[in-house]
Parts: C-alpha cells; structure tokens; sequence
C-alpha cells in the first residue's frame, strides 16, 4: 500500500487528533488527511510536531458532505494499540527543579464549573465542582509545587506545550485531551475519572465503565485514581512520592500491569486476576471489524506495549 488516505469528516478534539495521528503514523506509510470541519487540531499538530510532508499530508476540503459510516471510522479506542507520538522536545528524563503541577479543571468554559453531579452524560461526566478542584490546589501548594491553570480556551496549544514542557512537575485533572499531550511529552499524569453512570443507565458493571479510561490512556507515566477522593487522602509528600514513581514509568494502567494477558488473534485480554477482575473474562478496547482490519492490514504490533502475550 502506497499511501493511506482517510477523511476527517466530523468534529475532533485534541486527544482524538493526537490518537488518530499517532495510529495513522505508526503504520510507517504516508498518510493524505482530508478534514471537512473546521474543528480539530490536526493542522496544528503536524506544524508543532515536525512532521514532515512526505509522511503527513493534510488538506481542507469543506464541500465534503459528512457521509462516512460511523462503523468505518477509526476512533479513539484504535489508537490503544500504537505509541503516542512524540514531540521533538519529549521529557526522556526528568527535568530537576520545576516548579509547578498544571492542574486541568474545566474545558475552556467557566460554565463547566456550573453543573448538576447528578448529570451522568457524556461529557459531563467528566468534572468536578470548583470545590474540589479548590481542594486538590490546597494539596499541590502543601506539597511545595506552585499551581498553573491551563484552562483557558485563549492558551494555544504551542503556548499548552511550552507552559508544560518548562515549568511543570506533571499534570492533574480530568480526563481529556491535555492529558494525552502530555503523554506526548512523557510528562507523569493523574487522572480524575470519570463520575460513574447509574446502573439503570449503563449496561455493565461501573468498574468495567471505569476501564474506559485505561483503554483510552495506555501510557507508564500515568495515574488514573480510582475515585475522585483518592488523591484528597494523600499526604503532601505522598503526592512528591506518586509522581516520582511515575518517572520511573510506575503507573497504574490496568492494561501494562500483567494482570491480563493478550490474545493477538482477537485483540482482547485474558483475566489472570480472578479475585479483582470478577465479572468478565475478557477485556480489552471496543473496537469495530473497520478497525480490527485496520491494525491487521496495516501490520501494526499489537503485542508490543503489554508484558504478557497469547
């Protein structure tokens, strides 16, 4: 195959964009991106990224109707598994001596602080009150880091990338795209999950809803608690401690942990841990037969991130 082409024809966010381009990238063909709207940040990362033309390709064509088949795109559980792209000034080591923790709280939108907890929708889902992010300030400023908010929809994402690279420790906050630039930069995250939906409206058991997250962050320097009031119980030096393990690639991803076992025939997980994983015998991401074909045609190593295999 000489080239991918695929077409863009939906609204993308910035880890969507970051997970697309780190899937199309890691098949070690030319990719021709074509976007109909205007929102995403595809363009951009390409610029801050060096990604050069002859790999990345990416053009605007707005007269395109959004036709394409829900079941032919690939979505963000594709991404699971391939690397996360690197920017050209990714931490390898840890930088001594900076300052700060960013501390994600709202999506661009003041308003987000401003919502019912009973809300269980998506996105909703996904944050907290300014209570509690009052209180996680309190533990970051106890623990001897400075707080830096990068919620502002006026912070570009080359400002974003500069702000993180030179001043700050690790990120915290909630679930969402910030974290997976940071993953780009090999920057330790904590992640605040997600509030769980009531089982009269999801399906499954919450703590299998809670594994969305590790399937969608399949990264060593993270940390994703378990609940919201996790982190709160940290002494100050305990959270100085956390991050420091997450340097040394110590996080907490269910998925790189070598509780489950991969089978790369089907791309899903084998329960080694009965008396923790109790109600299904087999994990791994939701991924359509468009994906599945995807990572199979295009000779993508399944086995490559995980410790045991099939």
């Amino acid at each position: 195959m000489d080239r991918i082409d695929y077409l863009v024809d939906s609204p993308m966010g910035l880890g969507s964009s970051i997970s697309l381009l780190s899937l199309l990238l890691d098949t070690k063909v030319p990719v021709k991106l074509t976007y109909s709207t205007k929102l995403h940040a595809l363009t951009e990362i390409k610029k801050l990224f060096q990604i050069p033309d002859e790999v990345l390709e990416i053009t605007e064509d707005f007269s395109i109707q959004s036709e394409t088949d829900s079941n032919k795109r690939l979505g963000d559980y594709c991404k699971f598994f391939s690397p996360y792209i690197k920017h050209h000034e990714f931490r390898r080591f840890r930088q001594s001596g900076l300052p700060c923790i960013a501390l994600v709280c709202v999506n661009g939108n003041l308003e987000d602080w401003n919502f019912s907890l009973d809300n269980h929708t998506f996105p909703f889902n996904k944050f907290y009150p300014k209570a509690y992010w009052l209180k996680l300030m309190n533990l970051i400023l106890d623990s001897g880091y400075e707080v830096m908010t990068i919620n502002s929809e006026d912070i570009s994402l080359n400002q974003k990338i500069n702000i993180l690279s030179e001043y700050c420790d690790a990120v915290i906050g909630y679930e969402g795209g910030l974290h997976h630039l940071s993953h780009c930069l090999n920057i330790p995250s904590i992640i605040v999950p997600w509030r769980m939906f009531p089982l009269t409206e999801w399906p499954t058991p919450p703590e299998h809803f809670q594994y969305t997250i590790h399937q969608l962050h399949i990264d060593k320097r993270t940390w994703i608690l378990d609940s919201s009031d996790e982190l709160l119980n940290y002494a100050p030096n305990g959270l100085r401690l956390l991050i420091d393990s997450l340097y040394d690639n110590r996080g907490n991803n269910m998925y790189l942990s070598g509780k489950l076992q991969l089978d790369t025939s089907t791309m899903e997980f084998m329960n080694h841990d009965q008396s923790k994983y109790t109600n299904y015998d087999h994990y791994g991401p939701y991924l359509s037969d468009f994906e599945k074909n995807f990572i199979k045609n295009h000779g993508i190593n399944v086995a490559r991130q995980f410790v045991r295999q099939k």
